[in-house]
């Protein structure tokens, strides 16, 4: 590739937006007779407070930068590319060792010079440009300010239980989140109810199929957050600049001020309850995928104490024999579903890699033709305008549509080469067969995923899991037998 562009946006707001920045790079792309081979797009990142190594799409961009691969760069304004003095000097730096040429998009920016005097130039614009980016947030701070001295509530995600309404700084109940938070709150404050720890709340919750709001599952961070939100009782406060400020939003209680503080001091006793020992949430990646072997009903969770240690379990509510211990099921499962992907790999990996691909063979083809046919539709309205054009060379609009069906052409002619170029890319991997087989093997470690990884590789792989007080019968999905029918079976006894 030779010439790049790079766009970042922290908002949506019109000026810099992600649109807006491709529409001026464009356009000065064909001022200076170019082509744009390649977009770098950090989108909702905010360089004030995201650093530059956390940036994806700028850590490629410098990487690319030092293979020798970019000749020109095209950036809307300086403060894309960063908003502090280091940063900016550090990316400087790498586009004056690596000869590279930038073009500013908007008007009113500088050209960029390599020497001394343009290096001094830099630092200055650097410190200017980190100076404006503090004066911006101090501005926003500020409007905040206001709006919650006149009793509204400044822009931001409304906590759980409420969405904003069309009226600026105001928000209303969810009604969908809101149903569950009541039930919860009111699950929690039951005379029966007593739990020792707020994590034998959550796995009350799980068990009786409580529907989490919000992201994620139950957690006891969240259960805690509810349960000590005091914008239920319709008070709300918003610390800016340092100084605290009390908010009225009595229109969204849910409950008086008598009631909330009954919630404080039940949840504190629950706190006060926990154990030292006391175990953290459950990472539960197989409870969806449990079934008891003797009724086909779901699985439940209990906890219980074992050496004054307390043991989470899997059990059948109708069949309490089928029993488990939830740590341990979690080591046999990760245990099996690797022997299970290693078999893949030693026995099936060329046809899956195979039938892979030829589903993305399939799916470039498809584009491509695609692509084909949307060029001769629009080679078909530039003729059509042309012809009308020549009858009357004066008319601007037909001559604009002209341009427009031309540049749709190249764009699509552009993409077309790519999408080719491609699959060229996918032919040549078939050459590299062995060596990629290899690769696969070497990051075959289940041991090593994050929770999250580890539920969605349960979730992909494993169909279902029977389990009795004797066995447990994993049923993996594999691509060659119907779903669910591959089956492997452990003996626990």
């Amino acid at each position: 590739m030779t010439t790049v562009a790079y766009y970042r946006s922290s908002t949506d707001m019109q000026e810099n937006s992600v649109d807006t920045q491709r529409h001026q790079a464009e356009m000065c792309a064909a001022k200076n007779s170019l082509v744009i081979d390649k977009e770098y797009i950090d989108k909702g990142v905010s360089a004030r407070k995201v650093p530059l190594h956390q940036r994806k799409s700028m850590n490629e961009l410098l990487y690319d930068i030092k293979k020798g691969k970019i000749k020109n760069l095209i950036v809307y304004k300086r403060d894309r590319l960063a908003r502090n003095v280091e940063e900016s000097m550090n990316i400087f730096n790498e586009i004056k060792a690596n000869g590279v040429k930038i073009y500013y998009a908007a008007s009113n920016e500088f050209e960029m010079r390599c020497d001394p005097v343009g290096e001094f130039y830099e630092l200055i614009m650097a410190a200017y440009s980190e100076r404006e980016g503090e004066t911006i947030i101090k501005r926003i701070m500020e409007t905040k300010q206001a709006l919650v001295k006149e009793g509204l509530i400044p822009n931001g995600r409304p906590c759980i239980g409420y969405k904003k309404t069309s009226e600026p700084g105001k928000w209303e109940e969810k009604t969908s989140e809101m149903d569950i938070i009541k039930k919860v709150i009111e699950e929690f404050m039951k005379d029966e109810n007593k739990f020792s720890t707020l994590s034998a709340f959550v796995l009350h919750l799980i068990n009786n199929d409580f529907k989490p709001v919000g992201k994620g599952g139950w957690t006891s961070q969240k259960v805690e957050a509810i349960l000590t939100n005091p914008v239920y009782m319709g008070k709300h406060t918003i610390t800016i600049l340092n100084e605290t400020l009390p908010l009225d939003v009595s229109y969204l209680a849910i409950m008086s001020e008598k009631e909330w503080s009954e919630i404080q001091q039940k949840l504190a006793e629950t706190k006060r309850k926990k154990a030292k020992s006391a175990s953290v949430d459950p990472e539960l990646h197989l409870k969806e995928l449990l079934k008891c072997s003797f009724c086909k009903g779901p699985l439940k969770i209990i906890r219980k104490k074992l050496k004054k240690k307390d043991v989470l379990f899997y059990t059948c509510k109708n069949h309490p024999e089928t029993k488990f211990d939830l740590e341990r099921l979690h080591k046999i499962a990760l245990n099996r579903t690797e022997i299970f992907f290693r078999r893949l790999h030693s026995i099936s990996f060329k046809d899956v890699f195979m039938t892979l691909q030829k589903h993305q063979t399939d799916n470039l083809n498809k584009v491509i033709e695609d692509v084909e046919n949307q060029i001769v539709m629009y080679k078909n309205e530039l003729h059509q305008h042309t012809e009308v054009w020549l009858l009357d060379i004066t008319n601007e609009d037909v001559k604009q549509q002209m341009m427009k069906s031309y540049q749709n052409i190249e764009i699509l002619e552009l993409g077309l080469e790519s999408f080719k170029d491609e699959k060229i890319h996918h032919r040549e991997f078939l050459k590299r067969l062995n060596e990629i087989k290899t690769k696969v093997a070497s990051k075959i470690d289940l041991n090593s995923y994050e929770p999250k990884g580890l539920k969605d590789i349960f979730e992909k792989f494993i169909s279902k899991i029977k389990m009795d007080n004797n066995n447990i019968h994993f049923y993996f999905n594999h691509p060659y037998y119907e779903k669910g029918k591959w089956c492997d079976h452990v003996g626990i006894k």
